[in-house]
């Protein structure tokens, strides 16, 4: 199973999807996420795609905090701080 990874900021949420974009509404934040954390943004080798798309969200929007995360089979609740 591949690994997923949930993003928020403020109300907006955006989820990874395997083909290295993301799937976000409103469809700005959508546009935003794609163009400051997709996997071309990446630079060199990840083990783990979807961590490191939220890690670049996280990280390039201000306010974004990753929720949750599942790494294959496994889930991970994270509290988001807001």
């Amino acid at each position: 199973m591949e690994s997923k990874a949930t993003v928020k900021c403020g109300g907006w949420e955006g989820k990874t999807r395997p083909d290295g974009m993301w799937e976000a509404t409103p469809p700005q934040f959508e546009e935003q996420l794609n163009t400051l954390a997709s996997r071309n943004q990446i630079e060199g080798y990840t083990p783990d795609q979807a961590y490191s798309m939220a890690k670049l969200a996280e990280e390039r929007i201000p306010g974004c905090r990753i929720t949750k995360y599942t790494p294959g089979d496994e889930t991970e609740e994270l509290g988001a701080i807001y």
